[in-house]
């Protein structure tokens, strides 16, 4: 299965490849921005997990994302936390565009330019998960090296990925952690009612077990 998953990655790189190779022939690298990203990882054996729709593990969100053109700082790597539906106002910014109001997303243009330099615009990251294949709701935020996840059909799970970055040792039950954990599950609740996630501030049914605080929390 690895061996199948490294041979997909290779074709996808040379298919990449043609197609900027088509780019420099036209000479029109300098007037294009070029974007390689994934739509998500996969666990190919970590976790004991294969495929890509339950455990919200690194390897699930933690994806590349490589990008290149005007305006965008050559050779470096930035560590902000950045979501591919950021892309979207990103790439307005960087070609010139109007942009657009009321998003649940934020341009990292500037980012681009000066990776590092832009304080603490990206230093917290947020996904949410409907569920595909099974009947799951998943909220998970990332707060400096910390990673918090609410599981609404399981138990929930904390991680400090600097000291844990395979995600071995869930904290979200140990007692030296609650006020960390009820601290991480209040921003959550918060981008939850900032973003209008009715799914779950205003249902009305039994879907989920509770969370460590209440909705409440984000006031």
């Amino acid at each position: 299965a690895i061996a199948c998953y490294y041979a997909r990655i290779t074709e996808l790189d040379k298919i990449f490849g043609a197609i900027y190779d088509q780019l420099e022939e036209a000479e029109a690298l300098d007037n294009t921005i070029i974007i390689m990203v994934a739509d998500h990882g996969r666990y190919v054996g970590s976790h004991g997990f294969d495929a890509h729709n339950f455990g919200a593990f690194e390897e699930i969100y933690n994806i590349p994302l490589i990008m290149a053109g005007p305006g965008i700082a050559q050779g470096s790597t930035s560590q902000a936390l950045v979501g591919i539906h950021d892309l979207y106002p990103t790439i307005l910014e960087l070609a010139g565009a109007t942009p657009v109001e009321g998003l649940d997303a934020k341009s990292f243009a500037k980012e681009l330019a000066a990776p590092g330099t832009n304080g603490d615009t990206f230093s917290e990251g947020y996904a949410e998960y409907f569920g595909s294949r099974f009947s799951l709701i998943q909220r998970v935020l990332w707060h400096g090296p910390w990673k918090m996840i609410f599981n609404g059909f399981d138990f929930d799970e904390l991680y400090n990925l600097e000291e844990d970055p395979a995600e071995m040792n869930n904290l979200a039950h140990d007692e030296q952690y609650q006020d960390l954990v009820q601290d991480l599950v209040a921003r959550i609740w918060r981008i939850i009612r900032d973003s209008g996630d009715r799914a779950i501030l205003e249902t009305h049914y039994y879907p989920m077990r509770f969370a460590a605080v209440g909705p409440n929390a984000a006031k």
